[in-house]
């Protein structure tokens, strides 16, 4: 019997042992919010790497009682690349359109 779970979601929180992803529902604009467990090698990198907003896939597989332990994460898109809150891309723009008027 195969036991494979994939999910691509918005990371919506990190704790201390585990990562709650936030998804659509199908057909529907309500929001599901779903719990990995990961290892701590795992865990050390989300938190390195990962911030609230990012979008991650991960690979895992069920346990007992529904629960999802990630074996894997994909890091697909970043909120610092779209332009988040600590992002210096508008400064970065108007240095360089300066530099180039001149």
């Amino acid at each position: 019997m195969l036991n494979q779970v994939i999910l691509v979601a918005r990371l919506e929180k990190i704790t201390d042992e585990q990562i709650i992803l936030k998804t659509a529902a199908p057909d529907t604009y309500e929001s599901w919010y779903v719990s990995v467990d990961l290892p701590h090698s795992i865990m050390t990198n989300v938190r390195a790497y990962c911030h609230t907003g990012d979008v991650i896939g991960v690979k895992g597989h069920l346990e007992q009682s529904n629960r999802i332990v990630g074996e894997k994460i994909t890091f697909l898109s970043s909120t610092y690349e779209r332009g988040g809150e600590d992002d210096d891309s508008d400064t970065v723009q108007e240095s360089t359109e300066t530099e180039s008027q001149s």
